[in-house]
């Protein structure tokens, strides 16, 4: 088998993100570091006499995306992703609860707004032109880190928050 011809490396710098743009363009703005989760295939053990051995298994899991993103002074990329953890749980309870008002959404307005998104990462050549993507499909955020401020801090860095989403899968394209 030949090595491959093209010997230039993926660029840590050289990537794109697109998320929903008509429902979180401050997310897609903002977003500054992606962390592409781990993928695992568990192994099945199999007795064979005195021992088990170890067998390749049937199913992928998949570790969570993370995404970090920069936070404006109005706070808005911190706020889209705020809004969608609480949309995902106001939906699922107006399913439950019909005609009872959360968060001050009704239950025409929270059925109307998504709770998923695929999310594209584009990754660039060194050319910085569009080379690959990988699409999760179906991802939805499950925390928002932490915001650190300190005013003792002496470089002048924004802060800046990190997400986790789960998905249902992941293709390269």
């Amino acid at each position: 088998m030949a090595l491959t011809t093209n010997v230039n490396f993926l660029q840590p710098t050289g990537f794109g993100i697109s998320i929903s743009r008509e429902n979180y363009p401050n997310l897609e703005y903002f977003a500054q570091a992606v962390y592409h989760p781990t993928v695992n295939v568990s192994a099945v053990e199999v007795p064979i006499r005195r021992t088990r051995l170890a067998m390749p298994g049937d199913n992928i899991s998949y570790g969570d995306l993370n995404i970090t993103f920069l936070i404006d002074e109005d706070m808005t990329s911190y706020i889209e992703m705020y809004n969608w953890l609480v949309r995902i749980i106001e939906k699922s309870h107006t399913t439950s609860f019909k005609g009872i008002q959360l968060g001050g959404f009704d239950d025409e307005t929270v059925s109307e707004l998504p709770t998923e998104s695929d999310i594209t990462v584009s990754l660039l050549t060194s050319s910085n032109n569009p080379n690959k993507r990988i699409r999760y499909y179906n991802a939805f955020p499950t925390s928002v880190s932490d915001i650190e401020m300190t005013a003792t801090q002496t470089d002048i860095t924004p802060l800046q928050f990190t997400s986790s989403f789960r998905f249902a899968y992941f293709e390269i394209v």
